[in-house]
């Protein structure tokens, strides 16, 4: 099969993993079945963090007959903000999702955010607390508490933006846009979300909050006592560079 010509895509889909081997063998064919169904030229870009299970193996085996699959390799565990990074960098694709291993956002809502975009927005951020979200099951207890963390440090710092759910895994951006963006956050960990937001809006990029469907995906790999011990730091973080102006 011809390599595919990555200049002229009009989707990429990066999906940071670390020790996703159950929910990425899942993952990836829904991926490509949806794209392919709706006819539009696609690729999916990979990013393994240091995994110690057997990602890199299933991915490998997935690509072994595709040419628009690509898999980027940290070596060792970066972070999730390192990864996203590295893998929209790379991307090639008009418009570019981020979406988590788990697709606890069906890939499905990637053509409500899209549409957003069409209208001019430059992000649209997939949403589980606005009117008219859809979550099916709730998150983990140790997804809620972080979420619970993140919100009152963020509060705490004035760091709240007009965004509901800085966290949701799903987000869209012009090509542009995340070149912008992505070249200018500094974050690994967790917190790159609610950084990548304040860059948006430090830049004057029109931003758009979008209700989706969410579920609950078993497997979660968050690690409770980082998000502890780092989280507040990262965001301290991100209000000193936001008052100096460094985004």
């Amino acid at each position: 099969m011809a390599d595919i010509d990555r200049s002229k895509l009009s989707v990429s889909v990066v999906i940071p993993a670390y020790n996703e081997e159950k929910r990425i063998s899942k993952t990836l064919p829904v991926i490509d079945a949806y794209f392919s169904s709706k006819g539009l030229s696609f690729e999916v870009i990979v990013v393994d963090d240091g995994s110690k299970d057997n990602t890199v193996g299933v991915v490998e085996r997935f690509i072994k007959d595709r040419n628009n699959v690509k898999l980027l390799k940290n070596g060792n565990n970066r972070g999730k903000g390192y990864s996203v990074k590295k893998g929209m960098l790379e991307a090639r694709g008009e418009n570019i999702l981020f979406s988590d291993a788990d697709l606890a956002t069906p890939i499905q809502e990637y053509e409500k955010l899209a549409g957003w975009l069409q209208r001019g927005c430059d992000i649209a951020i997939g949403s589980r607390k606005i009117k008219d979200s859809n979550v099916l099951t709730p998150a983990s207890w140790s997804r809620r508490f972080v979420g619970v963390l993140a919100h009152v440090f963020i509060s705490l710092l004035g760091l709240k933006p007009d965004i509901v759910d800085t966290q949701c895994g799903f987000k869209v951006f012009k090509k542009e846009t995340a070149r912008h963006i992505f070249s200018r956050q500094i974050l690994d960990g967790g917190m790159f979300d609610v950084e990548i937001i304040y860059i948006a809006i430090r830049n004057n990029f029109k931003v758009k909050e979008v209700p989706v469907s969410w579920e609950h995906k078993d497997g979660s790999t968050i690690n409770v006592l980082k998000c502890i011990l780092f989280d507040p730091w990262d965001l301290i973080r991100v209000k000193i560079n936001y008052f100096l102006g460094r985004y």
